[in-house]
């Protein structure tokens, strides 16, 4: 699957427009659409690769009425001590981290370790994503993912 530099994408009513940038992978473009559209319905002022003032910037965020975020969203590679930093920077701030494949038992246990010791009021959750690129869009651009086609995995559950 190829895809154009810059794509408007529609789920569930809504369009936004996806651009793609030339180090970046199809994959990660693909998640980001992915995790726009399971989370668009709970959250409409999902916005994606937003201005972000902060040392980390998210692939997707929703904020809250004060500002601050109550959804931050990354898809793909994520180091460790970015997991870290937001989680405890955001404490309040439900995290979501997009793994492509559905194997996300690794993925779930390095984002355990990072998170040890972070003392949190929101959840951190990561997904497994679909390897199938058919599988996200159609020809009109719609996205197509939806709940069942993803694995996810709480890592943490304050509640």
């Amino acid at each position: 699957m190829t895809i154009a530099r810059k794509l408007t994408l529609r789920a569930h009513g809504r369009r936004s427009v996806f651009f793609k940038r030339p180090n970046e992978s199809l994959r990660h473009v693909l998640m980001k659409a992915g995790l726009w559209a399971l989370h668009l319905e709970e959250h409409p002022n999902l916005v994606v690769e937003p201005h972000f003032d902060d040392r980390f910037r998210p692939d997707l965020v929703a904020l809250g009425a004060d500002g601050r975020p109550v959804l931050w969203c990354e898809a793909g590679q994520l180091h460790p001590r970015k997991i870290t930093s937001v989680a405890r920077r955001y404490p309040d701030t439900r995290l979501v981290i997009a793994k492509w494949g559905l194997g996300v038992t690794p993925h779930v246990a390095v984002t355990a370790r990072a998170l040890k010791g972070v003392r949190r009021r929101a959840g951190v959750e990561v997904v497994g994503m679909p390897k199938d690129e058919g599988r996200y869009l159609d020809e009109a651009g719609n996205v197509l993912l939806g709940e069942a086609d993803v694995v996810r995995e709480t890592v943490l559950d304050p509640a």
